[in-house]
């Protein structure tokens, strides 16, 4: 996820399994900045560090906000040894020292529900929504739930993306929502198609109200070079300083190597759709 921290710094924040990452572990959360969004400087230090209270094998999806009280609230995808995942927050002042809140955000109705990559987007003064996938057995749609304080989530009645088109057969997921000041609303997220063979493309679709999605027909982004030729994934939107639109996604290259990419908007004027 691409958050603007302030003018002229910028702070992505994603999954890495590498060097970083603790013995035993799947995966931590890091962080990158930048003043122009183009050219990233990754930041010293993993999140969480040594805290892992809930026995998390793997962090990934963080979604960063920031509250009415001027603190960063970073939720995530907390997934165990299992492979079930509920979604966490932890709290910070300068959006680099982290910690975890002694309690889970939100976790799935049933045992064997598995959710996480939340997407988190204020309504009004007095509600936020949180989208966020949810798997169970062999489906893999997107929903949502809203709070008053971004901590304590109320799922919401219905789905918000089914598994109706080809390019979602598989799963869909990793939404990231936007909604403009003309109160229209845009959702890109991941599709995962299930045959030929498993692909990951970026799909979208638009809301005059948040709750009902009129998906598109294509894909925003399907895999059409080197570095994303097998699969593109967990898209992330960020409006640029010059009015331009950037979108972060994961790629998997033909070398098997997975990467963090991204294509911008021509022109301020260009639609990002």
């Amino acid at each position: 996820r691409a958050v603007r921290i302030s003018q002229n710094v910028h702070r992505l924040f994603f999954m890495e399994h590498g060097p970083t990452t603790p013995v035993g572990m799947q995966g931590v959360i890091c962080s990158a900045t930048s003043a122009d969004g183009d050219i990233w400087t990754k930041d010293q230090g993993v999140f969480p560090g040594a805290e892992n209270r809930f026995n998390f094998d793997r962090f990934l999806s963080p979604d960063v906000i920031r509250s009415d009280n001027g603190n960063w609230l970073m939720h995530f995808e907390g997934r165990r040894a299992n492979g079930n995942a509920v979604i966490a927050v932890a709290l910070s002042s300068d959006c680099l020292e982290w910690s975890v809140r002694s309690s889970l955000s939100f976790q799935g109705i049933n045992p064997a529900d598995s959710i996480g990559s939340p997407s988190i987007v204020k309504v009004n003064d007095e509600m936020w929504r949180m989208y966020f996938h949810l798997r169970r057995d062999r489906i893999q749609i997107i929903r949502s739930a809203t709070s008053p304080d971004c901590l304590n989530w109320k799922i919401e009645e219905g789905v918000r993306i089914s598994q109706s088109l080809a390019t979602e057969s598989y799963a869909a997921y990793a939404p990231h929502v936007v909604r403009f000041e003309d109160g229209n609303w845009i959702m890109v997220y991941s599709g995962w198609s299930r045959s030929p063979i498993k692909t990951g493309r970026i799909l979208w679709a638009v809301s005059k109200d948040g709750l009902n999605w009129d998906k598109a027909k294509t894909p925003l982004l399907s895999p059409d070079c080197f570095e994303d030729a097998r699969h593109c994934s967990e898209p992330s939107l960020l409006r640029l300083d010059d009015g331009r639109w950037k979108l972060f996604y994961e790629g998997c290259g033909k070398d098997g190597v997975w990467r963090i990419l991204g294509a911008t908007t021509s022109n301020t004027k260009t639609q990002i759709h």
